[in-house]
C-alpha cells in the first residue's frame, strides 16, 4: 500500500500535512491486517520525479506514482480546513484495475489533526479488511472491530495473526495488550477468552473471566457479533440456549465460518453430553467451518480430533498434513500422537509402541481423550495401547480406559483384575463398582464393595467431580444414605464456592449438575419415582461430561423406558459412541422390539453381539443379545 501526498486547502498552517500524511499514515497502516506500506522516502522520491512542488496532480497521475513504487494499492486523500475545523478524507484504489476499493473520512478540531488521522487509520483498516473478504482477512469479523484506538487495533490484529496460525500463547499476549489499551474492546476480550481456552482448557478460569468482560461490553458490538460473543460465553457455562442461537445463526449466515465452528464447539463440549448432537453432527459442522475458511488453523484441532474419533484415517491424515503446511509450529502435539496410537496400520504398530518413551507426557494424556470407541474393530490393539501408555507414564486416564474397555466388552473379570492392585487409589474400586451397579451386573470375583464415604476420593478439599459423582451415584443406587448425603453436601458446598469466584462458572455448573444427577438417581432407584427423576437428570446433562454424562443418561433411559419408549430411544441414540456402546445397543433393541420395529431391534442386537464377541461366558447382556437375535431371525 502506497500513501501519496494529500491535497491540502484551508491555510498555510495546514500545509505541513501535505507530505506529513505520507509519513503518519504509512506508519499507522504498516502491518495492519497483513498490509505492508511502502516506505515514505521511496514514495517521495517517485513523487518528486513526476510532480512539481506545491502542485496538486490529477487522480490518474497520483495513482501512476503510487503504482511506480510496486504497490498493489494506492491511497490518495484530502485535508480541508475551515473555521469549524478540518475534514480528512482518504480513498484507496486497486492499482491493477484503477477501481476504488474503499474510502473513509473523519472530522474534528483543527488542533487535533494527529488524533483525527489515528481515527482515520482505524477506519481505513476496518474498511480494507472488510473489502478483502473474510477468506483472506486476519480479523474474523470487521464489524466487531469497535475500538477507536490505533494501538489497541494493532495489538488485536497481531493477536489475530498469531491466533490464525495456532500460536495461542502469542495471541493471548497480544490480546492482553489490546484490552490493556482499550478495556471496552469486546472482540479482543472474546478472542482472549478463546486463546486461554486453547492454552488451558474449556473451563479455564482466565478464559472465563475474559469471556465475562467480553459479554459486559458486548453492547458496543453489532447484533451479529454480539450474538457470537454471548453464545461463546454460553458454551463455557453449558447454557443449552446457546445451541439454539447458534443453529439459527448458521441458517441465517450460512457462510459464516465462525458460527459453524462455535456450533461444533458446543456439540463437542456440551451437545453430545446433553443428548442434542452426535459424533456425526460434530464432525460435519467442523468440516463446514474448515471448508469455509481453510486457512484458519484453530478450526483444524477439533476437526482432526473428530476425524480420529470417526476412525477416518485418510481424512485425518490429509487434515494433519494441511495443518502442518499452514502452521508448522502450531500443530498441537497430541494430534499426531492420537493418530499414531489409534489409526496406525498393522505394520507400523510395533514402532508406535517403541516410540512411546519419546512422547511428551501431557501430549500423551491429551491423546487419551480421543479414543474412537465406536469405530476400532481391533480391541486387542487398543488394549496394547492402553497398557503401554500406562506403563510409560502411569497416567490414570489409561488405567481408566483399560477398565472401560474390559467392562464395555463384557469382560468383567478382566476389569476386576485391573483394579485389584492394592497400590491403586480407592477411587478405582468405586469406578469399577459404578459400572456393575449402573448396569445391574453380577460383581466379578475379587471386586469387593468399595467404601463410599469421604475416604473414597483422595483429595478431600476438592476431590474432583468425577470421583464424587461415582461415589455418590453408587451410594444412590445401593441405598447408602449416609454416603449419598455426604457427597451431596460436598457438591452443594463446592457449587456455591465456585459460583462466588470469578471465572469459575464452568466448575460451578459441573458441581450443580452432579447434585441434580445424584438426586435423580436416588429418586429413580430408591424412591421409584420416574416423575421426580426425569427433570433432575435432564437438567444435569449440560454440565456432565464423559462417564458422568453416560451414567446420567442411562438412568434417564431407565426412567423413560416403560412409559415413554420413544423418548428413551432418543437418548439411546446418543449413547452408542463410547465404551458403554454394547449395553446401549441391547437396551435399544429392547425398546425397538417394544415399539414393533423388529428389523431395527435385530440390527441393534446384532451390533451388540459383535461388541460382546469376547464377553465372559454367561454375561447377561451378551446372552440377551444372542437370544434376541435368534428369536428375531437375525
Amino acid at each position: 500500500l502506497t500513501v501519496v501526498p494529500f491535497a491540502v486547502t484551508g491555510g498555510a498552517d495546514l500545509d505541513l500535512w501535505r507530505e506529513g500524511m505520507v509519513d503518519v499514515l504509512s506508519t499507522n497502516l504498516d502491518g495492519m491486517g497483513g498490509y505492508r506500506t511502502i516506505d515514505s522516502r521511496t514514495v517521495m522520491a517517485r513523487w518528486r520525479e513526476r510532480v512539481r512542488e506545491g502542485e496538486t496532480p490529477e487522480l490518474r497521475t497520483a495513482l501512476e506514482v503510487a503504482g511506480s513504487t510496486g504497490a498493489r494499492f494506492g491511497l490518495v486523500g484530502t485535508l480541508v480546513g475551515n473555521p469549524g475545523g478540518v475534514r480528512v478524507a482518504a480513498d484507496i484504489y486497486d492499482l491493477s484495475t484503477g477501481d476504488k476499493v474503499t474510502q473513509s473520512y473523519v472530522e474534528g478540531p483543527a488542533d487535533s489533526v494527529l488524533a483525527l488521522v489515528g481515527r482515520l487509520s482505524v477506519s481505513l483498516t476496518r474498511e480494507l479488511l472488510a473489502a478483502a473478504g473474510e477468506q483472506v482477512m486476519q480479523a474474523p469479523r470487521t464489524a466487531g472491530l469497535t475500538t477507536e484506538s490505533l494501538e489497541a487495533l494493532r495489538h488485536y490484529l497481531d493477536g489475530e495473526a498469531a491466533y490464525r496460525r495456532s500460536d495461542f500463547a502469542g495471541a493471548a499476549a497480544a490480546f492482553e495488550r489490546a484490552v490493556g489499551v482499550d478495556s471496552r474492546f469486546a472482540l479482543a476480550w472474546a478472542r482472549l477468552s478463546s486463546s486461554y481456552g486453547w492454552l488451558e482448557n474449556i473451563s479455564s478460569a482466565a478464559g472465563a473471566t475474559a469471556g465475562d468482560r467480553a459479554v459486559a461490553v458486548a453492547d458496543r458490538l453489532p447484533a451479529r457479533e454480539r450474538m457470537m460473543v454471548e453464545a461463546e460465553r454460553g458454551l463455557t457455562e453449558g447454557d443449552l440456549d446457546a445451541v439454539v442461537t447458534l443453529r439459527q445463526a448458521v441458517v441465517k449466515y450460512p457462510d459464516d465460518a465462525e458460527a459453524w465452528f462455535l456450533l461444533g464447539e458446543f456439540y463437542r463440549h456440551n451437545g453430545r453430553g446433553a443428548g442434542v448432537s452426535t459424533e456425526e453432527d460434530e464432525l460435519e459442522v467442523f468440516r463446514k467451518a474448515v471448508a469455509l475458511d481453510p486457512g484458519f488453523t484453530p478450526y483444524y484441532v477439533h476437526y482432526i480430533e473428530s476425524l480420529i474419533g470417526a476412525a477416518d484415517t485418510a481424512g485425518a491424515a490429509q487434515a494433519l498434513a494441511r495443518y502442518r503446511e499452514l502452521a508448522p509450529e502450531g500443530v498441537p502435539d497430541h494430534l499426531p500422537v492420537a493418530f499414531a496410537l489409534y489409526l496406525s496400520p498393522l505394520v507400523a504398530r510395533d514402532a508406535v509402541l517403541a516410540r512411546l518413551d519419546t512422547v511428551d507426557a501431557e501430549a500423551l494424556r491429551q491423546a487419551g481423550r480421543e479414543v474412537p470407541w465406536a469405530h476400532i474393530p481391533d480391541r486387542a490393539w487398543l488394549e496394547q495401547v492402553f497398557r503401554a501408555a500406562y506403563a510409560e507414564h502411569a497416567q490414570p486416564i489409561w488405567l481408566r480406559h483399560l477398565l472401560d474397555l474390559h467392562m464395555g466388552d463384557g469382560r468383567l473379570q478382566a476389569a476386576a483384575d485391573v483394579v485389584s492392585d492394592p497400590s491403586l487409589l480407592p477411587a478405582w474400586a468405586v469406578t469399577a463398582w459404578s459400572w456393575t451397579a449402573q448396569l445391574e451386573l453380577p460383581a466379578p470375583v475379587g471386586l469387593e464393595p468399595p467404601t463410599l464415604g469421604k475416604e473414597a476420593c483422595s483429595d478431600n478439599a476438592d476431590p474432583g467431580a468425577a470421583c464424587m459423582f461415582e461415589a455418590a451415584a453408587v451410594a444412590a443406587m445401593t441405598g447408602d444414605r449416609a454416603s449419598y448425603q455426604y457427597w451431596h453436601g460436598r457438591n452443594v458446598e463446592l457449587a456455591a464456592t465456585y459460583t462466588a469466584e470469578p471465572g469459575q462458572g464452568g466448575h460451578a455448573l459441573q458441581h450443580r449438575s452432579v447434585v441434580k444427577a445424584i438426586e435423580g438417581i436416588w429418586a429413580l432407584r430408591q424412591e421409584r419415582s420416574p416423575e421426580r427423576a426425569v427433570p433432575l437428570l435432564r437438567e444435569s446433562l449440560p454440565g456432565l461430561d464423559g462417564a458422568m454424562g453416560y451414567m446420567a443418561r442411562w438412568h434417564l433411559v431407565g426412567a423413560r423406558e416403560e412409559g415413554q419408549p420413544r423418548q428413551a430411544l432418543d437418548y439411546l441414540k446418543w449413547m452408542t459412541a463410547g465404551p458403554e456402546r454394547g449395553y446401549a445397543l441391547v437396551r435399544m433393541g429392547r425398546v425397538k422390539e417394544r415399539l414393533g420395529d423388529r428389523a431395527g431391534a435385530a440390527e441393534a442386537y446384532r451390533n451388540a453381539s459383535e461388541t460382546f464377541a469376547d464377553a465372559d461366558e454367561g454375561h447377561p447382556y451378551a446372552v440377551e443379545a444372542r437370544e434376541a437375535l435368534a428369536r428375531l431371525g437375525g
